[in-house]
């Protein structure tokens, strides 16, 4: 994560009327795989613990323009110090968080056929983001990239994916787009499964096989 810190709340997903939570721990039975449990408190009191919520969106064309701005959070590696002998990079103990502008689709292809010589295609269930000093790094993978809708409310765009390698993929993320999972190409998937009934189980481990990927 480049650019200064800033203590943020955890963030849960949310979507009118229907709403994800949280899994908290795990429970073990003889014969049986891992499986997530739940919180035994409410919802309410979830939220009360200092947990906000966001938004998704299944059209999120309106917050894909360059001077559209948003927010990713996470605790990977930025610049703690930077001196004349040299910067001192690490990662964090609090969340931090920063701006930086969407990078249009067609120029993130562009640039990562160029910086791959043919072997990555940004596709459009993907979105980049990214500015000099502003971006994601190892150890923000999963974590948001975030915009606010006209009236002020957070609405989740992406998930944290993958960055360029090395000094300068860190440094200059408009050269080296930090790429995103694009949420809204997954929201029938996240409907169709909270309407079936599915254990939060099958939901997570899909997010992790399928969706997130690895920075």
């Amino acid at each position: 994560m480049m650019h200064a810190p800033s203590a943020l709340l955890p963030i849960a997903l949310r979507q009118s009327p229907l709403e994800t939570s949280f899994v908290v721990g795990s429970s073990m039975n003889p014969g049986l795989g891992r499986r997530p449990t739940w919180p035994p408190e409410s919802k309410q009191s979830l939220f009360n613990t200092g947990v906000s919520s966001v938004c998704l969106v299944r059209d999120d064309s309106e917050f894909l323009t360059p001077t559209n701005e948003a927010i990713v959070t996470g605790f990977g590696l930025h610049i703690v110090s930077e001196t004349a002998f040299g910067v001192t990079m690490g990662v964090s103990d609090v969340m931090l968080k920063t701006s930086l502008p969407i990078i249009p689709h067609r120029l993130c292809q562009q640039e990562w056929s160029s910086l791959s010589r043919g072997a990555i295609l940004i596709t459009e269930k993907q979105l980049c983001a990214g500015s000099i000093m502003h971006g994601t790094g190892p150890g923000d993978s999963g974590g948001p990239l975030l915009a606010r809708d006209k009236i002020g409310r957070l609405v989740q765009l992406g998930i944290t994916s993958f960055g360029a390698a090395g000094f300068q993929g860190l440094l200059d993320q408009s050269t080296y787009p930090g790429v995103y999972t694009r949420v809204s190409s997954y929201i029938p998937w996240m409907e169709t499964v909270i309407n079936s009934g599915s254990t939060p189980f099958a939901f997570t481990a899909f997010l992790y096989t399928r969706i997130l990927g690895a920075f």
